[in-house]
C-alpha cells in the first residue's frame, strides 16, 4: 500500500511492479488494460515519451478510471489533461461513458514562434492485419501538416482524401477518383498529384 502510490517512471517497469504488488482482481484488471493502451502508444511511435505515475490524482470529483496529462517541451505545466468519467452524463440525464480531455490553447500559441500550415484531411481506413502500417503513415502525414484521422470502419469519417490498407487493397482516393499505390513515397506523390489534376480540370 506505501509502495504503490510512489510509482512512477518508464510504463514496462511500473506497470510490472505494480502487477508484483497487485492486492484485488480488479486492480490487476486494470493494470492489464494499461498495458494495452500503452502497446497501442508504442504501436503510434510514442513509447519514449509516455510516464506512469500511479500516485496521480485529480481534483475533478468525476473522474472514474484513468486520468492523463501532455506535456511540451519548454512548458512546466500541463498542455492537455483528461480522463474517464463514466458515471457523469448520468447527472444529464444520458447515462454514457465517456472519455475526453482539453487542452490550453494559449499555452499552446504562445509556446510557437511561427504557424504551422494546414494541409488537407486525409481519412485513413485500415484492417486488424495493418494497424502498425496505417498508424505509421498516419504519423508521417502528421508530420507534414495533413490533419489525419483512421478510422478501422468502412464508413463514417469522411475527408478531401481517403486512404485504404487493407490485405486487398492500397488505394487513395480523391473527390471520386481513385488510384492505387504500393508504397508511402508513391502514396505522398498521389496526394498531391491528384489535388493539382484536379484543380487544373475545374
Amino acid at each position: 500500500m506505501l509502495t504503490i502510490p510512489l510509482l512512477y517512471g518508464k510504463p514496462d517497469e511500473v506497470l510490472n511492479k505494480a502487477l508484483s504488488l497487485s492486492l484485488t482482481n480488479k486492480m490487476t484488471s486494470a493494470l492489464h488494460r494499461l498495458k494495452e493502451v500503452f502497446s497501442m502508444l508504442t504501436e503510434y511511435g510514442f513509447r519514449d515519451y509516455i510516464v506512469i505515475d500511479l500516485g496521480l490524482i485529480s481534483s475533478m470529483s468525476y473522474y472514474s478510471d484513468i486520468t492523463f496529462q501532455g506535456y511540451i517541451e519548454n512548458i512546466g505545466k500541463p498542455v492537455l489533461f483528461g480522463g474517464r468519467y463514466d458515471n457523469l452524463a448520468e447527472q444529464f440525464a444520458s447515462p454514457i461513458p465517456a472519455i475526453g480531455f482539453a487542452y490550453d490553447v494559449d499555452t499552446l500559441l504562445s509556446a510557437r514562434s511561427n504557424p504551422l500550415p494546414v494541409r488537407e484531411q486525409v481519412v485513413i481506413r485500415f484492417d486488424e492485419q495493418n494497424i502498425s502500417v496505417a498508424m505509421q503513415l498516419t504519423k508521417r502525414l502528421r508530420a507534414l501538416h495533413y490533419r489525419t484521422i483512421l478510422s478501422n470502419r468502412n464508413e463514417g469519417a469522411s475527408g478531401t482524401y481517403v486512404i485504404t490498407i487493407t490485405e486487398s487493397d492500397k488505394t487513395v482516393m480523391y473527390e471520386g477518383e481513385t488510384e492505387p499505390f504500393n508504397s508511402e513515397e508513391q502514396l505522398l506523390l498521389l496526394l498531391q498529384s491528384l489535388k493539382e489534376e484536379n484543380t487544373c480540370n475545374r
